[in-house]
């Protein structure tokens, strides 16, 4: 799949940008999926790092901290499975942008929620 397509996907799902520079947690976990995305479609580091204007071991530490948020993180996990894994056949790059939407609101309420 396109890089363009998966970012374009992604930045519009959670309406920011991943491609620039930002610690803000929608940005970071949407560069994250991103990154694992790419890296699935067997990218090199270095060729990721280049799509996101990052050196090949930020990208090795952004796919090590989404494992590590895959694995510990519920809601991480559950996002990136509705994203990557076929929903009643269809993948990410299948689903429509009110479907995707949903899936961020739902895990926005979530992440609200345990903050309040």
């Amino acid at each position: 799949m396109n890089t363009n397509v998966i970012i374009f996907k992604i930045n519009d799902l959670i309406n920011e940008d991943i491609t620039v520079k930002s610690r803000r947690v929608p940005v970071v976990l949407g560069r994250m999926i991103a990154m694992q995305l790419m890296r699935e479609q067997r990218m090199t580091l270095e060729d990721i790092g280049k799509t996101f204007n990052l050196d090949h071991s930020t990208v090795c530490h952004h796919l090590k901290k989404f494992n590590h948020e895959v694995k510990y993180n519920d809601d991480v996990f559950a996002i990136y499975n509705k994203l990557h894994i076929p929903v009643a056949e269809k993948t990410i790059y299948e689903m429509n942008r009110l479907e995707l939407i949903s899936i961020i609101e739902d895990y926005r309420k979530k992440e609200n929620h345990g903050n309040n």
